[in-house]
């Protein structure tokens, strides 16, 4: 008879592959939350360098900038008729956020002046159970980075 410790049984091979699909998997799944958290990143910075464009194009041509924002998207309009030519048209273009984040907050249409005198206001973009805080302090857009 030949000796049994000769190799692996079938039994042996099943954990090991077991072992090794549960590890992929978890693999996986955290690289997907790590892409969700570097979206998530991303879209506060934008947001974030977008406030700060429009604080310094309030400053320079000297006037205010309204943010208009819903859970889809926000954009940025002047707040009289003759600043919505030119210069604006990058900043007035609205921004549709990616599939399934959402932004919120407790200021509606908050003004940024060119004095810097609109206020602070912060704003949330959330996706699936991550939330990134954006923040407005007057003079330039802040991010708080990522969390759960």
């Amino acid at each position: 008879m030949a000796p049994r410790d000769a190799g692996a049984t079938l039994v042996e091979m099943l954990v090991v592959l077991a072992i090794v699909a549960v590890a992929s998997g978890a693999t996986v799944l955290a690289m997907a939350r790590s892409a969700n958290d570097g979206d998530l990143d991303a879209e506060a910075r934008r947001m974030a360098v977008q406030l700060t464009a429009a604080a310094d194009e309030a400053m320079t041509s000297g006037r205010a900038q309204t943010l208009e924002w819903d859970a889809a998207g926000y954009r940025l309009r002047p707040t009289d008729a003759f600043s919505s030519q030119g210069r604006q048209d990058r900043l007035a273009a609205r921004h549709q956020l990616p599939r399934g984040m959402r932004l919120s907050g407790e200021t509606q249409a908050p003004r940024i002046d060119a004095d810097g005198t609109g206020g602070a206001f912060s704003l949330h973009l959330a996706l699936a159970d991550h939330v990134a805080e954006v923040r407005f302090d007057g003079l330039q857009g802040l991010t708080g980075g990522v969390s759960r």
